[in-house]
């Protein structure tokens, strides 16, 4: 019976790195992913399988959109509220593969930010 919970076990494991080896955006469904300017000020992220997202940015707006990952990028498309004219919408970002418990800077034209993905919601 332990030899069969056991298999069980295994196979399950090996099924979720197959979605992840599938679906690279995998470890951000249904967790949080937080990016912290130099003052301290977060932005959640919440990505859903289905390509939506949500998110609360920096100055407390709750926003709407969608998402492609294409040709090694993560484009968001904020579709509410929308962005001002001198946003570009979609805006598109290098993207690299991390797990739940990642933490890593990124580049941007205001500074580094830090991000994390979180377990949960």
């Amino acid at each position: 019976m332990r030899l069969l919970a056991a298999g069980c076990v295994l196979l399950a494991s090996a099924g979720i790195a197959a979605a992840q080896d599938d679906d690279p955006m995998a470890p951000r469904y249904g967790n949080t992913l937080i990016v912290k300017n130099a003052e301290g000020q977060e932005a959640r992220m919440f990505y859903n399988a289905d390509h939506t997202y949500t998110g609360t940015m920096m100055d407390s707006a709750v926003v709407k959109g969608v998402w492609v990952l294409a040709e090694g990028k993560l484009c968001v498309e904020q579709i509410e509220p929308k962005p001002p004219a001198n946003i570009p919408n979609p805006r598109c970002r290098k993207f690299e593969m991390h797990n739940v418990g990642d933490t890593w800077e990124i580049d941007t034209p205001n500074g580094k930010i830090t991000a994390s993905i979180v377990s949960g919601r």
